[in-house]
């Protein structure tokens, strides 16, 4: 993927989040299939994990709820 695009994984991670089924819980990295996620830089990684959480606050994501951080520290959610 190179460069990060926010707003295009943005966009991938909202259609993954649309297949999910109901009460599915996932990671934000679970949302991109392949190396989309591996390929990115650790700080790019922390970078959109942070700006996904501001999407989520702001209401941008309705059918998902944020719940508790896994063993890895990693912030889980919860398809509705």
């Amino acid at each position: 993927m190179g460069s990060a695009n926010f707003d295009e994984m943005f966009n991938e991670a909202q259609k993954a989040i649309d297949q999910l089924e109901p009460r599915t819980v996932f990671e934000v990295k679970s949302l991109f299939k392949g190396t989309a996620w591996s390929n990115l830089e650790r700080g790019e990684k922390i970078s959109f994990g942070v700006f996904f959480s501001k999407k989520y606050q702001s209401g941008a994501l309705p059918p998902i709820e944020k719940i508790e951080r896994g063993k890895n520290n990693h912030t889980r959610y919860r398809r509705l």
